[in-house]
């Protein structure tokens, strides 16, 4: 991968991690109680809770086809060495440490959750598991179409119609997490997958800023105008290409120090994600339960850089002794062939 386009990515990881530490940020002070809900607040936390979480599906769809031509059936194997092993790792950690602080948690969690991770993620790590799902739903059809070599050919179009096809049949699928949530997120890895292959040159140009505005209009139209009922399918995904597209037109065109800095957090975007959430919950205890500082541009400001930086210097340390393979990547799997 080119220079410019590892740069690029990176810049949108770390416009999607500060998306994500934010949001949930100010979710956890709203429930916590520190935070009241307000126009404002409602029309950020929807807007940005519609695209987050696909740009990453996306991003992380751009590198599939990559690696599946260089490492074939053994991509199972290094998937569930960086997802599913900090995965596991670290909602024990999370559902651990909630367990131990159950009188200041905002919403507590029992042991049952230990062993309900195998079927039932917790939190934010929903997202680790749904990935692998979509992961190995792509290289089981990969692989299938290698061996059809009629199908072969027309294959990202094929998975492209099956992850619409799945999306707008989701309302008709039983209420069981494994399939709601391949058929809501398989299209947004599929189109950063069709976008790889397609524009594999981009970063760069002049950025459409009508998919910005569009998205904006969209937000708009929804939360003031009331013009679309909110559980539509067709907005839900209109809302979401229309957001990660304007990450992906913007990110190329941010100044050198914006990038560098957005760079950097996209680097550690896998890390970030996976410890803010405590991090985030140890500041507001910190200020709310033993410095008795209840004021909510405090707790914002705190929560969010520290929650952003945090996860950062953890990662840093451990690998100074040679531990953060420890938290973030399993040296058991091995290929399979």
């Amino acid at each position: 991968m080119a220079k410019g386009r590892t740069t690029w990515v990176d810049t949108a990881r770390g416009i999607g991690i500060i998306l994500v530490v934010y949001g949930h940020v100010i979710r956890g002070l709203e429930n916590g109680g520190i935070l009241t809900g307000s126009t404002l607040f409602r029309f950020q936390d929807d807007a940005i809770y519609s695209f987050h979480m696909p740009l990453f599906f996306f991003l992380s769809g751009m590198f599939f086809l990559g690696s599946y031509r260089k490492q074939g059936l053994d991509l199972f194997a290094t998937k569930a060495a960086v997802i599913v092993y900090p995965y596991f790792v670290w909602s024990i950690i999370q559902v651990g440490i909630k367990i131990g602080l159950a009188g200041y948690a905002n919403s507590p969690v029992g042991y049952k959750s230990l062993v309900s991770i195998f079927w039932l993620p917790v939190e934010q790590f929903w997202f680790l598991y749904s990935l692998f799902l979509i992961t190995t739903v792509h290289l089981v059809f990969f692989v299938i179409t290698d061996r059809l070599p009629l199908l072969q050919k027309y294959r990202l179009q094929l998975i492209l119609s099956l992850a619409l096809l799945l999306y707008f049949a989701r309302p008709l699928f039983p209420g069981i997490f494994q399939i709601q949530t391949v058929a809501t997120y398989m299209i947004y890895f599929s189109l950063g997958l069709g976008f790889s292959a397609f524009h594999p040159a981009y970063p760069g140009g002049r950025p459409v800023l009508a998919i910005p505005f569009c998205f904006l209009f969209l937000c708009y139209l929804i939360h003031f105008e009331h013009y679309w009922p909110g559980d539509s399918v067709f907005l839900q995904l209109m809302l979401a290409v229309s957001g990660l597209g304007s990450v992906l037109v913007l990110s190329p065109c941010a100044g050198k120090r914006i990038t560098a800095i957005l760079s950097f957090l996209g680097r550690y975007s896998m890390e970030i994600f996976c410890i803010h959430i405590i991090a985030g919950s140890g500041i507001r205890i910190l200020l709310l339960h033993l410095l008795q500082i209840s004021n909510p541009a405090v707790h914002l400001a705190a929560g969010f850089i520290g929650s952003l930086l945090l996860p950062v210097v953890f990662v840093r340390l451990l690998s100074k002794f040679a531990m953060d393979r420890f938290f973030f990547e399993s040296r058991f799997f091995r290929p399979l062939s």
